[in-house]
């Protein structure tokens, strides 16, 4: 499958909006300011971009490959901790 020019109806949209709620959660939370439930809600939308995004193109599955990684136990276990 190849990325269109064009998105289909109300993409474009919901992925600016995206874009604006992590710059603003970002602007909002520092690295204290995290509670368990906000990180595991994060790392979901993560998780769903991922995913949506890997399955509509090939180029880029392997880009965001490149740049995402498994949680791995210790890194989970960093996250019961908060």
């Amino acid at each position: 499958m190849e990325v269109s020019a064009q998105a289909g109806p109300g993409v474009e949209k919901a992925a600016e909006q995206t874009v604006e709620s992590a710059c603003h959660l970002a602007d909002l939370e520092g690295p204290t300011g995290w509670s368990t439930v906000a990180a595991e809600d994060v790392l979901d939308a993560i998780d769903t971009l991922t995913e949506t995004l890997g399955g509509a193109d090939e180029d880029l599955a392997q880009a965001l490959a490149a740049v995402s990684r498994p949680l791995t136990p210790r890194r989970a276990g960093a996250w019961a901790s908060l």
